[in-house]
């Protein structure tokens, strides 16, 4: 079995010395070897595949010229593919999967994610965690790893979520809720991790002078430079797995793609 990488990003070389390691040889494509892509049925590209001008990030290949030479029945995988990709049937039985369609990935990343979190929430704050007042707000899966995570370092840990499923999850799980029409109460720690914007006036309903909060959201659910001007310490934070849990962080792509490897006789 040999597997194309195509580009890079942080991620990529623990992804290519875990192949390796494993045994499976890698090819690295460029524009000069493009026809080589026949050779593999398994195509590697970065969690963010594409430029805006459609080369794949870190090489000059263009994603038009991939699935001009790819083999027949090949699978690709990278990440924040558009949807012109994505929903339009490709020739040749060509497969696009998203890194995060993966549920094991998704919940591995998210506990990446609320680890990264952790360091910067020590770092910027120089407070430990043990007794921190935290609010998570959106309990998906980060959500989720960053309350798991915060409460076993014995901070004290409240949910803010919308969902009835996901309230009945936190209460379960032993985490308070915050829910509107709640009085006003502030927190030294704030994790946002919902999947849509909140309004300032919310959110300064949980802040004071003392609060440090952390956006997660990739488009940056809340406003931060306006509550930097009301003295909130707001920082949007995207990528944290990628930024500084590379190591981790492409291993667990890594593993995925092995497995994919084994349907095609690899293990």
């Amino acid at each position: 079995m040999q597997i194309a990488i195509i580009g890079a990003d942080e991620r990529t070389p623990a992804i290519k010395r875990y192949l390796m390691e494993s045994g499976i040889g890698i090819i690295e494509i460029t524009e000069q070897n493009i026809r080589r892509l026949m050779q593999c049925q398994i195509i590697v590209l970065p969690m963010r595949a594409l430029e805006e001008d459609g080369r794949i990030r870190g090489s000059q290949v263009r994603m038009g010229m991939v699935l001009s030479h790819a083999a027949e029945r090949s699978v690709i995988y990278g990440g924040c593919f558009p949807e012109v990709l994505t929903r339009r049937p490709l020739g040749r039985r060509i497969r696009i999967i998203d890194y995060m369609q993966d549920e094991n990935v998704r919940e591995e990343n998210a506990g990446l994610t609320a680890e990264g979190c952790l360091v910067e929430a020590v770092t910027k704050s120089r407070y430990c965690i043990k007794g921190r007042n935290c609010l998570v707000v959106g309990f998906g899966y980060c959500g989720r790893a960053m309350a798991k995570r915060l409460a076993a370092l014995e901070a004290e840990v409240m949910v803010c979520e919308e969902k009835e499923e996901c309230q009945r999850a936190a209460m379960e799980m032993g985490y308070g809720l915050w829910q509107q029409g709640a009085k006003e109460q502030t927190f030294e720690w704030i994790f946002y991790m919902a999947d849509k914007p909140c309004p300032i006036e919310t959110v300064l309903k949980w802040c004071n002078e003392k609060t440090y909060l952390w956006d997660i959201t990739t488009g940056g659910g809340l406003p931060a430079e306006e509550l930097e001007e009301k003295g909130v310490h707001a920082e949007h934070l995207t990528a944290i797995p990628g930024r500084i849990l590379t190591e981790s962080a492409g291993m667990i792509f890594a593993q995925m793609i092995e497995r994919e490897a084994a349907g095609y006789g690899r293990v």
